[in-house]
């Protein structure tokens, strides 16, 4: 028998086991005396206990509504009725669906025990709230003996970042601030991120500015080249040092644009892009995005001081009630003493 969602279900079948252990010390030498503490009552409520608790749990684990128990319906005080023996005869008509006297009895007994169950439930219930409005009221009030009002109110200020309907404790207070410490953590990597991508569109902006220096330069010794005056036999010698001198121009500036080509490789591979084209894209979609990404570090990391200075106000209004409660406890015991 066992209650779910405040109904009482009583299974048709009874499954179970039966676990046959000896109760006989095992030594070296093999089985020895009995030991009699087996067959303690007690050890078989702690069994029972330790067997709901596990239940519950599983049941809990699963999403179960169903709660077992291992309190007898006496303590429970639970005045169940039995349900009465159908007999094979009654049982064969039930399943056929006709109504017997026997069975009636039984649905009227289930009704009445599920109408109990559902109202003890409610007492329980109703008596673990009061006793949670207890403790709650017997902790505001702790609070009020040992602390000033301001310290009530970062108490307060505690509880609504934690989220809580109660005073937070020391522990939920440092929970609460590693978490700070790791979310801050992060922060510092982020702008590092940012200013790192910053840093790197400004060197590939750089290397292209570079590369189109040397590409008109190129351009220019091209077009001197193309416009040497070879018919004037005057002015052959002068030519031919002209030419030299732009081949010598070209090669600098092939070379100046093949290592800059080289560190956009990098680059490239860092930025995700492999055109300039692609690149001025990234470039724009940086400079729209930076100043907002900084801005949005800068309130994280005021938000994170703002909530561990409430913290650290809490937990010193922690601090300070100890003290005054231990020295009040001080001071009576020393009256105490005197009188």
């Amino acid at each position: 028998m066992y209650t779910r969602s405040n109904q009482l279900v009583l299974t048709v079948n009874n499954p179970h086991v039966h676990v046959m252990l000896t109760t006989r010390e095992i030594s070296e030498e093999g089985f020895t005396v009995k030991n009699r503490d087996w067959n303690k009552k007690e050890l078989l409520q702690q069994w029972r206990e330790q067997w709901a608790v596990h239940a519950n749990q599983s049941l809990v684990r699963e999403g179960i509504q169903d709660r077992i128990t291992h309190e007898s319906h006496e303590k429970r005080k639970l005045i169940i009725f039995p349900t009465v023996h159908l007999g094979h005869v009654a049982h064969e008509m039930e399943k056929r669906g006709v109504q017997t006297d026997r069975g009636t009895i039984n649905r009227d007994r289930q009704e009445y025990n599920r109408l109990v169950v559902d109202l003890q439930t409610y007492r329980e219930e109703k008596k673990a709230l009061e006793q949670e409005k207890a403790r709650k009221q017997e902790q505001r009030q702790q609070s009020e003996r040992f602390n000033t009002p301001a310290e009530r109110v970062h108490l307060q200020e505690a509880s609504k970042l934690l989220n809580l309907d109660r005073e937070p404790t020391l522990k939920e207070i440092f929970v609460k601030r590693k978490e700070l410490d790791k979310w801050e953590n992060q922060v510092p990597n982020d702008d590092q991120q940012i200013r790192w991508k910053d840093e790197t569109i400004r060197g590939t902006s750089e290397t292209y500015r570079w590369i189109h220096i040397f590409e008109n330069q190129r351009q220019q010794v091209q077009d001197q080249l193309e416009h040497i005056n070879w018919i004037n036999p005057f002015k052959l010698k002068e030519n031919r040092m002209t030419k030299e001198q732009a081949e010598r121009d070209m090669s600098k500036a092939e070379d100046q644009i093949t290592s800059g080509d080289k560190t956009l490789d990098a680059y490239r591979e860092k930025l995700g892009f492999h055109t300039e084209k692609e690149f001025q894209q990234v470039q724009r979609q940086h400079q729209t995005d930076y100043p907002g990404l900084l801005e949005k570090n800068r309130q994280i990391r005021g938000h994170i001081h703002q909530e561990r200075k409430v913290l650290e106000k809490a937990e010193t209004a922690h601090q300070n009630a100890f003290v005054r409660q231990v020295a009040s406890f001080y001071i009576l015991n020393v009256l105490k003493c005197a009188i």
